[in-house]
Formats: structure tokens, sequence, C-alpha cells
């Protein structure tokens, strides 16, 4: 049974709707160059289609998935460790339940740096 208070688990949902809209503005800005480009006559109708596609199956499906179908706890902490969440704007009794796993992404970045 889930023992996270109801103020956390809300203020997790309103930070993955923020961070949601943040990423797939970002991700959107890269699709509407190719919008620009098709209206430039640059690209093809057929072109433009396949980048909407490209689009569909690749970063809108992994942002959805990432805020809507996985661990909402590590989806916040992933966006504030990543710079999409300002940090400093997470109550601290939210950031205080993500300690854990902020603390993951930061020994997993660790590591890949050692590794390199």
């Amino acid at each position: 049974m889930d023992q996270t208070p109801k103020q956390i688990k809300r203020a997790l949902r309103e930070l993955a709707g923020q961070a949601y809209e943040i990423e797939l503005s970002r991700a959107l800005a890269e699709l509407q160059g190719q919008f620009g480009r098709w209206g430039q006559g640059e690209i093809t109708p057929l072109d433009l289609t396949e980048a909407i596609h490209r689009f569909h199956q690749g970063p809108a499906r992994e942002l959805f998935d990432r805020y809507t179908t996985g661990p909402v706890n590590l989806a916040v902490a992933h966006a504030i460790h990543t710079g999409v969440l300002d940090r400093t704007k997470v109550r601290p009794d939210t950031l205080d339940y993500l300690a854990g796993a902020l603390s993951f992404y930061e020994t997993q970045e660790s590591v890949q740096c050692l590794l390199r």
C-alpha cells in the first residue's frame, strides 16, 4: 500500500505535468522547424509527414510514457536532475521525498563520468 502523503502525490503530479509540458514544447520546437522548411519549399509534404510520424513515434511517445505511465517520483527526480525543473522552486518536503531518487541519478552520472 502506498504511504505517500496526499500533498506529496499532488505536488509530484503537478511537477510531472510541468516537466512534460516543458520537454514537449522543446521537442515540438524542433518539429516546428520542419514546418518552416516545408513552407519555404525546402522539403516535400511527404518529408514533412515523415517528420511528423517520427516525432509521434519517438519523442512524443517517449515523453508521454515517461510522465504518465512510469513512476512519477522517478520522472520528477530526473527532470530536476537534468535541469528541466528548477530545484529551487520545488517544495522542501517534496525534495525530501525525492532524495533517494535524486541520489540515484547523481550516482549514475558519477559512474558515467568515471567510465569515460
